[in-house]
């Protein structure tokens, strides 16, 4: 007969530990969902097909159905391996006295290995067989006390489930699976795998376990500490708002014989407004009470989970767990369990000494405090433009110091770390408006404070950009460095540099954004270079089309060459673009009157486009622009002074432009380019201005410049991201280059 402690141990795990919820039946095949809860596979399926998502049916979180199902959960190892163990031992419960291989003589001992009990006399030939000369034998007695005390130690080992005669004795750290020593030199071989004994991995990962299940131990008594406090907070609630019901109804008995219809009437009144602020508190509390025990019961039952699995798993099973135990472990442990209870204003009937003369029984005084918070918060704004914000004051319904501007403090920290003060207006409605006027672009910092203590959502970040229209121009007429004689093209590289395409001077010259001179390419390996319109690829590479020898000339930022090509095919070339839809490089053959199309390395790769006035047809191609999404290509045909757009691989799509001085027509358009958006701005030459139109060709607007007209726009580029996008442009008539601001 089992000993009085073991059969209550097996009573314990069989009714509490190894009954699925859902059909309150045994586990059959075990599947263990990512917040540790278990259940049965099959009523997993039915919970899946009845809500047509995986729910845990004891927490409620829904959970991300795998792949393959059901089936593709992870097992519990655990679980599955106690249920096949229990249920052996109810199946052998008749003969438990009897030996399992003769069923003659008394059992005397156990193989752990085969779960069999032998009699003396067959345990002996059981020992010599060669299949168990390493099973582990131990006697009935000491089997049935183990059983009791380490529940793991006389558990019989896991098979790899690769090589099923194998033992799993390793435990892999890089694929973090339990391995078997065959899969150590054909599955895991060292040195791309590292792997250790299974039992060393185990009491590593138990010690871990053990600290993390002690820390839930403290978040679980917080919960519960959080919980009283409000639970006695409720109470105390009740108690107060019983005992202030009470002295509104005996101040209304006193007078009633007075002015039975108005004391009712007020009264009553006065009952609905404590009823009000007493349902309205305790429906707070309620609900931070109903939070708090969802808590307590989620971390209690993940630590009573890992309670049991490192009392009676062994190894495998312990490791098999780990992610999942580990991962929802951390996941309580992020959970906020220490609070105080919420809605602790104090709420008071206060009686009104002479009623004949005030015709009311009294007030209800709710004590709060003061909140301030900042709304209509802007992060972008713009030199010049009034930044206005609103300081709200929410609280103190009744009583207390009035808010007024001079308790109010607001300063602006400049990107010089300068701070200076923001105007500060009483609306009279309980909200002040704070507004500021920023004179310089970069970083700004709005602190905002009451008496001295910062309000709620200072400081506030407010980045503020250039002002629209003309920033800067550079350049001039000349030689010098810095000068410029009828330049074409303009780019910006990675790193954020200007290149013009300084064409009389035989040169490529380097700018900041800010007009500072960097630095002057000229190839001496090149004669007669002349540089027309460059292009920038992903990988910083300048490409920039020679009308001196009618070939593309690429070179790093620094200026050092690295190739050439297209000699063989182009005849006269001018734009130029590099699509970031399929890397392609596209160069206008204006000679041609076609578009060819190159790889990066130089390899030609096809043509598009014919002389005319025709669909797909050009009349005098000069500028090109390559749109990033779907890779449209938008070619400005000066000749026919409209734009022509094609796909990727050069099917045409549409044209739009005609001759004109009107919104979306043209006069000589040069160059093009593409903003992040798709948007296209093109150079109308003749009319001295650059149209920006969607991808479409739909017209938007006319690029503002301020009140000084461009003279003779060529090139054009958008750097920068919204709100503040900046259009650089090339004015060939003046020779230099001016930035404005979108």
């Amino acid at each position: 007969m089992a000993s009085k402690e073991e059969s209550t141990l097996l009573k314990n795990i069989d009714d509490n530990f190894l009954s699925c919820c859902v059909c309150s039946e045994r586990y059959k095949n075990a599947k263990i969902l990512p917040c540790v809860h278990t259940f049965c596979e099959q009523c997993l399926r039915k919970i899946v097909e009845k809500r047509g998502e995986l729910t845990c049916p004891i927490c409620r979180r829904s959970h991300e159905l795998p792949a393959g199902g059901v089936a593709a959960l992870s097992a519990n190892l655990f679980v599955n391996q106690l249920v096949e163990e229990f249920d052996k031992q109810d199946e052998k419960k008749a003969t438990l006295k009897k030996c399992e291989a003769c069923d003659i003589w008394d059992i005397h001992q156990r193989c752990i290995d085969c779960s069999i009990n032998f009699c003396e006399h067959c345990v002996k030939a059981h020992r010599y067989m060669p299949i168990a000369r390493s099973h582990r034998l131990i006697a009935i007695d000491e089997y049935q006390r183990a059983k009791f005390n380490n529940p793991a130690s006389v558990r019989p080992p896991a098979y790899c489930s690769k090589h099923h005669d194998n033992q799993v004795k390793f435990y892999c750290d890089t694929c973090e699976v339990t391995i078997c020593l065959e899969c150590t030199a054909i599955d895991h071989p060292r040195p791309e795998h590292k792997f250790r004994y299974l039992d060393d991995a185990a009491a590593e990962y138990k010690q871990l376990l053990t600290k993390m299940t002690q820390e839930l131990q403290i978040k679980e008594n917080e919960a519960g500490e959080s919980k009283a406090a409000v639970q006695q907070m409720t109470e105390s609630v009740d108690s107060r708002f019983q005992e202030e019901i009470m002295k509104v109804k005996v101040h209304m008995e006193k007078t009633i014989e007075e002015t039975t219809h108005k004391i009712r009437e007020n009264g009553d009144s006065l009952l609905q407004q404590l009823k009000t602020e007493h349902e309205e508190r305790k429906t707070n509390l309620q609900a931070q009470l109903k939070d708090l025990e969802c808590t307590e019961n989620d971390i209690a039952a993940t630590r009573d989970y890992a309670d049991k699995l490192m009392q009676y798993g062994n190894a495998s099973q312990l490791m098999s767990a780990k992610n999942s135990m580990t991962s929802q472990i951390r996941e309580l442990l992020k959970v906020t369990t220490k609070c105080e209870p919420v809605g602790d204003n104090y709420v008071e009937f206060q009686s009104t000494d002479n009623f004949c003369e005030t015709k009311t029984l009294g007030t209800i005084k709710i004590t709060e405090e003061k909140r301030y918070e900042l709304c209509g918060v802007s992060e972008y704004s713009r030199v010049d433009e009034q930044i206005t914000l609103t300081l709200q004051v929410t609280g103190s319904r009744t009583g207390g110091t009035k808010v007024t501007r001079e308790r109010i403090t607001a300063l602006m920290k400049t990107p010089d770390d300068k701070s200076e003060h923001v105007t500060v207006t009483d609306n009279y409605d309980r909200t002040f408006s704070l507004t500021y006027c920023a004179k310089a672009e970069g970083k700004h910092e709005l602190s905002v404070s009451v008496d001295g203590q910062a309000v709620q959502g200072s400081p506030v970040t407010v980045v503020v950009g250039p002002k629209k229209g003309t920033v800067r121009t550079f350049g001039g007429k000349g030689s010098w460095i810095g000068q410029l004689s009828s330049p074409l093209g303009v780019t910006m590289t990675k790193s954020g540099h200007v290149i013009v395409d300084d064409q009389d001077n035989d040169r490529l010259q380097s700018f900041t954004l800010q007009g500072k001179h960097q630095a002057i390419y000229k190839f001496t390996e090149i004669t007669r270079f002349r540089p027309l319109y460059s292009a920038v690829s992903e990988d910083g590479k300048i490409f920039t089309t020679d009308s001196g020898n009618n070939q593309v000339v690429v070179c790093d930022e620094n200026g050092q060459l690295i190739k050439c090509f297209g000699k063989d095919q182009l005849k006269g070339v001018m734009g130029i673009a590099i699509s970031q839809y399929n890397g392609n490089v596209y160069v206008v053959d204006m000679s041609a009157r076609c578009i060819r199309i190159y790889s990066q390395s130089g390899d030609y790769i096809k043509c598009f486009g014919s002389e005319g006035y025709g669909a797909g047809q050009f009349s005098y191609p000069l500028g090109i622009s390559v749109e990033s999404s779907e890779g449209k290509v938008f070619v400005s045909d000066t000749g026919s002074h409209s734009v022509k757009v094609f796909d990727a691989d050069g099917g045409f799509l549409f044209s739009f432009g005609s001759y004109g001085s009107a919104d979306g027509q043209f006069n000589k358009p040069l160059g093009i380019c593409n903003d992040l958006h798709g948007n296209v701005y093109v150079c109308d030459y003749s009319n001295n201005r650059v149209q920006k139109f969607s991808s479409s060709g739909t017209f938007i607007c006319q690029v503002d410049c301020g009140t000084e007209a461009l003279q003779g726009p060529v090139g054009v580029c958008v750097t920068g991201e919204d709100p503040f996008q900046t259009i650089i442009i090339v004015e060939q008539s003046a020779n230099r280059i001016r930035v404005v601001a979108l």
